[in-house]
């Protein structure tokens, strides 16, 4: 905790970050500080699918924040679903939607040192935003997975009109969910963000057993998903074998892994940032998830510049 102090423009809130970022200031009685602060200026982390780098360090200081009254600043515009995840966390604040940095506070917390990819914060996590009830239910016997017929399959509608990267369309939507619905019938639903609420999209996305997409925003929702649901994301691939996302292109896999999620990537070179979702492949992966990886299956989760060095120490 810093006295009298203020968190520049340019604080990125990081491993890095040392208590001589903040700058000791003079505050006056008449200034617009606040009491007690904990600034979280991630880059980008007033934005939903850029929110994973402020969640768990609200999670690491959530003992603090509730127990000293401490305002999180994150941005004066965030995005409306952000603002929804914090007030659902019981943190408002007034001046949030009003203030600009500098941050200043009479005693202002550095949490900034947190360890963003640490399963504990990410699980606390989803259990303040599932609840109670849903959280008893993952100490329960594994269900049925996909087979539960009261679990929805997700397929997320990704379009030029609802998300800010107009790329990762996948080419033959209608083929996939047409494919889709004649196999799980009521249970497909697709998702559309501009459709939901927070408390719409955490209650699909916790009673969901598969959720099928191309990487984008929307995966970010799988936060609010249930130990085992099977995630199947396709990913662009350039005709070389690179990612088009380069380390990005891992993160669904790591929010998965944090969250004892079953995780599938499909690699998709159809030409361009856009992919194609064989309605077979999908069919497959979800008909037996737990299955050991065929060695023919391999284009499933690398690049086809590695299929041929699958069993080769080097690849």
């Amino acid at each position: 905790m810093l006295t009298n102090s203020s968190a520049p423009n340019n604080q990125d809130c990081g491993w890095g970050t040392k208590n001589s970022d903040f700058q000791n200031i003079a505050i006056h009685s008449t200034s617009n500080a606040y009491d007690r602060v904990l600034p979280l200026l991630v880059p980008n982390g007033h934005l939903f699918q850029h929110f994973n780098g402020v969640l768990p360090k609200i999670m690491m200081n959530w003992d603090a924040i509730r127990k000293l009254n401490i305002s999180v600043y994150v941005s004066n515009h965030p995005d409306a679903i952000v603002t929804a995840m914090i007030k659902k966390l019981g943190i408002q604040d007034d001046k949030a939607s009003k203030a600009l940095p500098p941050i200043v506070g009479k005693k202002l917390y550095n949490g900034c040192v947190a360890p963003p990819l640490h399963p504990i914060l990410w699980r606390r996590a989803r259990a303040f935003f599932i609840g109670p009830t849903k959280l008893r239910m993952m100490n329960l016997p594994t269900n049925n997975g996909v087979d539960d017929d009261k679990r929805h399959i997700i397929l997320v509608k990704r379009t030029k009109e609802n998300t800010r990267n107009p790329g990762r369309l996948i080419k033959n939507y209608e083929e996939l969910r047409d494919s889709l619905k004649a196999k799980y019938d009521i249970r497909l639903v697709e998702y559309d963000s501009k459709d939901h609420t927070l408390e719409s999209t955490i209650d699909l996305w916790s009673n969901a057993a598969a959720v099928i997409a191309s990487h984008g925003g929307a995966l970010s929702n799988l936060l609010f998903c249930m130990p085992n649901t099977v995630v199947v994301e396709s990913m662009p691939v350039k005709e070389d074998g690179s990612l088009y996302l380069n380390h990005g292109g891992m993160m669904f896999y790591v929010f998965s892994s944090l969250l004892g999620l079953n995780y599938w990537r499909m690699m998709s070179t159809s030409g361009g940032a856009d992919v194609i979702m064989p309605p077979d492949e999908v069919l497959n992966i979800l008909n037996n998830p737990t299955r050991e990886l065929d060695p023919n299956e391999s284009d499933l989760i690398m690049s086809p510049l590695h299929k041929d060095c699958l069993n080769q120490k080097t690849c």
